[in-house]
């Protein structure tokens, strides 16, 4: 499954989960807390694959094939805890 966590410091990051007591609980392992978010919401596949997000790889100097974005659904990969987007990064 795929999340959308929004912090109380208006960050927001995209996770993978296998359902929200695992996203919560490894998010609670992992960083040590969940007290600064103020919501999670499932995104659907269908919303993930018309979702961008900037592709940090990518650079404009450099003669390749990336693309400046990429959809949020390419980042995801089974269901092991990973934060794979944010708005931070």
């Amino acid at each position: 499954m795929i999340f959308e966590i929004k912090h109380k410091s208006q960050v927001i990051e995209y996770a993978q989960a296998k359902d929200v007591l695992h996203l919560i609980t490894s998010y609670n392992n992992e960083y040590s807390g969940v007290d600064g978010i103020v919501s999670i919401s499932e995104i659907t596949e269908e919303e993930a694959k018309v979702s961008p997000l900037r592709n940090t790889e990518y650079d404009e100097d450099e003669d390749n094939d990336m693309s400046p974005e990429i959809m949020l659904f390419d980042l995801v990969c089974g269901n092991d805890f990973a934060i794979f987007g944010s708005t931070e990064f």
